[in-house]
Parts: structure tokens; sequence; C-alpha cells
């Protein structure tokens, strides 16, 4: 297992459109040097990935689930997406658009693409309460929970400046598990949002908790620990309804239902989320305003943005009749599609998995 990215690869049917033909030619590798350059100078501009514009839309995907080659895609023409070079590494996110970062078993690290300089940020011993949500923020900041070796506690910890310091320890309703123990900046990286599936509405073990950039706490609720932020305002399943919350004007009632693995977009715009009985279809929640669209019905994975507009999901293709009685597994099959939000037009879609996007939305829940 290598953390979250190990993890993602089981997600069958993740899948992108953009650019949706797999590139005839082989795309270049990067690689990352072992040790900085003596002269710790900068090689040509993207010299790991030529072709990389940091000014376009960038998504980290994969064109098949189960096989670890991972590519840095341009998607700013969605409709022509272009491969700009293949990862050799473990990339889980974007930090910025130039520089991505690595989880493996037991270190977290971040790459360069333009200097091909590889930087150490943890290591840890996995089998001691592994890394389960991690998150740089603008500022440079870096965010993590790892679960406790008994399994019943999430420590929560910022790195900034090589200082690595707990922001909170929660105590947890059930154990650590993948997507429901969440660390999310703030866009502008002055809050720190926690969330966590614990019984506490108060306090450092409160489920819902934002943390103010010296570590203290601005805000704690209860609910469900899924969260994500929409500029600096978070949004957050209070176990009985979604509701908001800035430091300008508090706390407020969004809509009423109960959330899984919210996403948002990366301009945004919208929260795309998965109800949390796992059956009913994706809602997309427009911002500010309110307003709900429901997608055909899917499985039981998270969604995933491509950009602003392009929304993955897995929809419905058919199920058999009648229904096995008692079966643990989903019998019924799946399709890739993806959803265009300015067009409200749904199409099918060909890669299999992304991994992050930049700019960046809601940080990955698996």
């Amino acid at each position: 297992m290598r953390g979250r990215l190990w993890r993602l690869a089981t997600l069958v049917g993740i899948v992108l459109v953009a650019g949706c033909e797999q590139p005839t030619a082989t795309p270049t590798r990067a690689t990352a040097s072992t040790t900085p350059s003596p002269s710790g100078s900068v090689t040509s501009p993207s010299s790991l990935c030529p072709g990389l514009d940091p000014t376009h839309r960038l998504a980290i995907v994969r064109f098949n689930a189960f096989a670890p080659e991972t590519y840095i895609r341009d998607v700013n023409q969605p409709d022509h997406g272009i491969t700009v070079c293949q990862i050799d590494s473990a990339p889980d996110t974007f930090v910025s658009a130039t520089v991505i970062g690595i989880e493996n078993l037991g270190s977290i690290s971040t790459l360069d693409l333009v200097t091909g300089q590889r930087s150490q940020v943890l290591t840890y011993v996995h089998n001691d309460g592994p890394v389960f949500t991690m998150h740089w923020s603008s500022r440079g900041d870096f965010a993590y929970g790892r679960c406790s070796t008994d399994g019943l506690t999430e420590v929560y910890h910022v790195i900034r400046g090589n200082v690595d310091r707990v922001v909170a320890s929660v105590p947890l309703t059930r154990g650590c598990s993948v997507g429901d123990e969440h660390v999310e900046f703030s866009p502008a990286g002055a809050y720190l949002a926690i969330g966590s599936p614990a019984a506490a509405s108060t306090g450092d073990g409160a489920a819902v908790q934002v943390r103010n950039a010296d570590g203290s706490l601005a805000f704690a609720g209860g609910g469900s620990g899924q969260l994500t932020w929409s500029g600096e305002r978070l949004y957050y399943d209070t176990g009985t309804g979604i509701a908001s919350w800035d430091p300008q004007d508090g706390m407020h009632a969004v809509v009423s239902g109960s959330w899984l693995w919210p996403a948002r977009s990366p301009d945004g715009r919208w929260i795309a989320y998965r109800p949390a009985d796992r059956v009913s279809p994706i809602q997309l929640l427009s911002l500010p305003d309110g307003q709900q669209v429901t997608l055909p019905r899917g499985d039981s994975r998270p969604p995933v943005w491509v950009t602003a507009n392009l929304l993955l999901f897995n929809q419905l293709k058919s199920c058999p009749t009648p229904m096995p009685a008692n079966s643990e597994a989903d019998p019924c099959t799946y399709r890739p599609m993806l959803y265009d939000v300015q067009n409200r037009t749904v199409s099918s879609s060909l890669l299999a998995a992304v991994l992050a996007t930049w700019p960046a939305g809601t940080p990955t829940w698996w």
C-alpha cells in the first residue's frame, strides 16, 4: 500500500474525458534527481516536463486505474488534452503548477518539475500510524492527519518552516478509515479545516474544527466531519444538514440532507457530493445561491473535478434482474461519464483516474 495514491488506484472507473485519446507518441519521463546539483542551479524551464505551461489548467491522470503509470496532462482545452510527461514517482497532488506532492509508504516529499529537485517533507513509520489525509496550503504550510497506534484517535499536524507541531488530537467514534478524516487549508491559506467522525462538538476534540495560522481554534462544531472550503467560507455536514461558516458572518444553514466527500470545483462555484446514503445520485450544489442539480444514478465512489466545468462520475449501466440477495458487492455495472456544468450535458469518458488538478479544488478524499 502506497498511501492515498494506492487507494485511488482501486477506484475502478473514475475517469477523465479531457484529451480522452491516449497519445501515440511516448511522453517524456520526469525522473527526480536523487540529490540536488552541487551548484543548486536551475535547469532549463520545464526540463522534466517539456511543454509544461504553468498558466494552463493541469491534471495528474492515469490511463489505467490499476497500472502505476501516471501522467501530467494539460487540460486547458479539455477536448484536446495534451500529455506533457510521465511521472516515475507516486504523485498525489499539485503543490503549485510546477511542484507536485509525492506520497510513498512512510514518506512524503515534493518534486519540482522544472529543476528536478526532490525535497523530503515527512518520514514516518507506517505501522505506527498511517497518514490518511494531507494538504499543502498556498502559503507553503503542510498539514496531515495521522492515525494513532490503536486506531482510535486522529492526530493532526502542521509543518511550517521545518517545524512539525500537533494542532489537534481527536478521539474518533469509529476507527481511522480512508475517506473519514480530512484536512484542508482555505484557498488563501489563512485557515485550516479539520474534519473527523467524532462525538464532540466543542473544543480540541470537535468533529469540525477551523484553526488559525498560529494553530489556535477559530471555530468548532459537530457533525460528520465531511467538509470543504469555497473561498474563505467552510461548508460542512452538521449531522442534520449542510451549513457554512466564515469568520465574518459565522454559521448559516445551507441545505438539508447529509453528504460524503464534498468536492469543490477549482473555481469554487460548485460543490459536488455523494449523498450519505451512498445510493442516491451525485448532487451538485451551486454557490452561493444554493441551487442543486441531480446527476444520473451512479456508483458509490466520490465525484472528481477535472476543470471548473467538468465533473467525472460513474453512471449506472445495468443491474441484474432479479437482484441477488445478500450480495456484499455491488452487482450492477457502470460506465464512466463526464458532466459539463456549463452546458448541462453528459458524455462518455475514456481515461481511468484523476488524482489532482491545477488550479486546485478540494484535495482528494481517497
